[in-house]
C-alpha cells in the first residue's frame, strides 16, 4: 500500500467464529478498520458494496455479473423491497428445512439406544433425559433454537456426528429441570449425557446439560441466549474436549457470549473434571467405569472359605467313587 495510506499494515487474526479476518494498524495501533476479505477489498479499492460484490464474484467464478448494475438503477425504496423479498424467501426456505427435519425426527423411536448404552450411558440416565433412536441405530438428539422450538437434530453412532440440513441450535438433555442456575455446554449429545451422569443429583437439580452440536457459532450463541432468558440461568460452564479444537471452541463461544450477552457469567470448567489430554467427557466417564474393584478383607476370607469347602467336597466325591468301585468288583 501507499505510505500515505492510513492502512499501511494489515494484521490477520481469527474472529469469534475462528474465520480469518484483518485489522488495519498504524505504528502498531489499531485504526478502527477491519473485517473480512470483502471489506478489505472495499477499503483498498474504494468501490461500492455492489461493485465489490461483483468484482469478488468475478475472481471466484470467472464470470461477469450484471446484478449490481440492475440494483444501482433502482430507487432506494425499490432496493429495500427487493432485499426484503429475498430475506422472506430465505426465511421460507429455512422453515421448509425445519419442517422436513421435524418429520424425520418424528419417525425415530423412544427406546434405549444401544450405542449410548455401549458407551457407558446408563438406563437410568436415558430414562431421565431426552434422546431417541432412528432405524439405523443412531442416537438422535433434538436441537432447539432461541425461542425454544425444534430446529433440527444431531445423530450419532460410531464416527463423526451428523446433523439435519436445518439450522442448528442446542440440544438440552434434561429440559424438565425446573429452576436451573447453570448451563453446562459440551460439544455433542453423548458428552452432555456423560456430564449429567457424572454429576451428583444435587448438581443435576440446578443444571441444564447442553451440547452445541460441534463448532459453536452464531446459531449456538443465539440458542444459548434464548435458553438463559427463558430459564433464568445466569452461569454458562463450558466443558469441551481437552484438545486443541476444544480450546478453540471454548474461546470462540466465550467471545461470542461476551459480545452478545455480557450479563451471563461464562467460564471454562474443563479443569473441574480433570480430563486427561485428548479426552472428552465420555472418555472420562468410561475411564471411571473400568476402575478395578478392590477386594475387601471380608470378601477375601469368603473366597478362602469357599475354596476350602470345594476341596472337602472333592475328597468326599473321591471316597464315594472308591466305594462304588469296590462294590462292582465283589
Amino acid at each position: 500500500m501507499d505510505k500515505a495510506d492510513p492502512m499501511r499494515e494489515i494484521t490477520l487474526k481469527p474472529n469469534a467464529k475462528g474465520e480469518p479476518s484483518w485489522v488495519a494498524t498504524k505504528a502498531g495501533m489499531g485504526s478502527g478498520l477491519g473485517g473480512d476479505v470483502f471489506h478489505l477489498h472495499q477499503h483498498a479499492t474504494g468501490q461500492s458494496f455492489l461493485e465489490t460484490r461483483d468484482e469478488l464474484r468475478k475472481l471466484a467464478f470467472n464470470k461477469g455479473f450484471e446484478a449490481g448494475a440492475r440494483y444501482q438503477g433502482m430507487s432506494a425504496a425499490e432496493r429495500e423491497a427487493r432485499i426484503e423479498k429475498q430475506r422472506q424467501a430465505e426465511v421460507l426456505k429455512a422453515e421448509v428445512r425445519r419442517a422436513e427435519a421435524f418429520r424425520q425426527y418424528q419417525r425415530t423411536l423412544a427406546e434405549p439406544n444401544q450405542f449410548l448404552l455401549a458407551r457407558g450411558i446408563s438406563e437410568q440416565t436415558l430414562a431421565e433425559t431426552k434422546s431417541r433412536t432412528d432405524r439405523h441405530g443412531n442416537a438422535v438428539f433434538p436441537h432447539v433454537r432461541a425461542d425454544g422450538k425444534f430446529t433440527g437434530f444431531e445423530r450419532k453412532k460410531e464416527g463423526p456426528a451428523l446433523y439435519s440440513k436445518s439450522e442448528r441450535g442446542v440440544y438440552v438433555a434434561n429440559p424438565s429441570c425446573a429452576k436451573p442456575e447453570r448451563i453446562k455446554v459440551s460439544e455433542g449429545g453423548l458428552d452432555a449425557l456423560s456430564l449429567y451422569q457424572m454429576d451428583t443429583p444435587q448438581q443435576r437439580a440446578l443444571t441444564l446439560y447442553v451440547s452445541s452440536g460441534g463448532n459453536p457459532a452464531e446459531d449456538t450463541a443465539r440458542a444459548l441466549r434464548g435458553l438463559a432468558s427463558r430459564t433464568g440461568a445466569r452461569h454458562v460452564d463450558l466443558v469441551y474436549d481437552r484438545d486443541e479444537a476444544g480450546s478453540r471452541h471454548t474461546e470462540a463461544l466465550k467471545q461470542l457470549l461476551a459480545e452478545q450477552a455480557p450479563s451471563l457469567q461464562v467460564a471454562d470448567r474443563r479443569d473441574d473434571y480433570k480430563m486427561s489430554e485428548g479426552e472428552d467427557p465420555n472418555d472420562l466417564l468410561q475411564r471411571h467405569q473400568i476402575k478395578p474393584v478392590q477386594a475387601s478383607p471380608h470378601r477375601e476370607q469368603q473366597a478362602i472359605t469357599q475354596q476350602a469347602v470345594a476341596a472337602q467336597q472333592s475328597v468326599v466325591r473321591e471316597g464315594i467313587e472308591e466305594i462304588r468301585e469296590l462294590g462292582r468288583t465283589m
